[in-house]
């Protein structure tokens, strides 16, 4: 899972426009969460409860994936953006679309749809 979610990010980051760059790294992320969906659920699930190791960290696997992405992306642009609190925003839309699914889910979307 923690390979899933760094394996397209760097590459995302090197978008020169911050809209396309956040846009592919929602639809990437949220198409990969939505995958592994029961995965996702229950290693939340398992983590709250203290059951499970910290190289297990689910949240910061996202955080730290997100915090990297970004850091490269605003460094690129030269400019100076807190990181931790765009990766916290970004981090809670993806935990919320799995643990409060509204309406279909994002893997079974069409292209168009997941763009609204």
């Amino acid at each position: 899972m923690e390979k899933k979610f760094h394996s397209h990010i760097m590459e995302i980051a090197k978008e020169k426009e911050t809209e396309l760059f956040l846009t592919k790294i929602i639809e990437d992320r949220l198409d990969i969460l939505s995958k592994n969906e029961g995965l996702v659920k229950m290693l939340l699930s398992e983590s709250l409860r203290g059951n499970l190791i910290n190289d297990i960290n689910l949240p910061e696997i996202i955080f730290s994936s997100l915090k990297k992405g970004l850091g490269y992306h605003f460094e690129l642009k030269n400019q100076t953006v807190d990181i931790d609190f765009c990766a916290r925003q970004l981090g809670g839309v993806f935990l919320s679309y799995v643990i409060l699914p509204n309406g279909q889910r994002f893997k079974k979307l069409t292209k168009q749809e997941k763009q609204i």
